[in-house]
């Protein structure tokens, strides 16, 4: 029978935090059987695990791609970064400093 140290385990909220993700991410990546276990009752993470993880995902920033889509299959959305830079000052006239 493995014993697990109390201060190697952490819940939902702790594990997030620890690894500076959301909630919702660290349910997700349970639901994947990539971490967590159930101990009596409750959900639980090791920081062993946690860190095994990120030791992992190094470098891996961003939600995970859908399967069957690469990087070339990105729709471009439109957007242009060549529209050029508004200052809004130029549209104040000398009148600005009226009270």
């Amino acid at each position: 029978m493995n014993l697990i140290d109390p201060d190697e385990l952490l819940l939902g909220p702790g594990a997030a935090k620890y690894l500076g993700i959301s909630e919702r991410r660290i349910f997700a990546l349970r639901k994947e059987g990539s971490i967590g276990r159930k101990i009596a009752g409750f959900w639980m993470y090791t920081k062993t695990e946690l860190d095994h993880y990120r030791a992992t995902r190094q470098g891996k920033g961003g939600r995970p791609r859908k399967k069957g889509t690469t990087h070339d299959q990105t729709p471009d959305h439109g957007q242009n970064t060549d529209r050029g830079s508004t200052n809004n000052n130029e549209t104040k006239g000398e009148n600005s400093s009226e009270a």
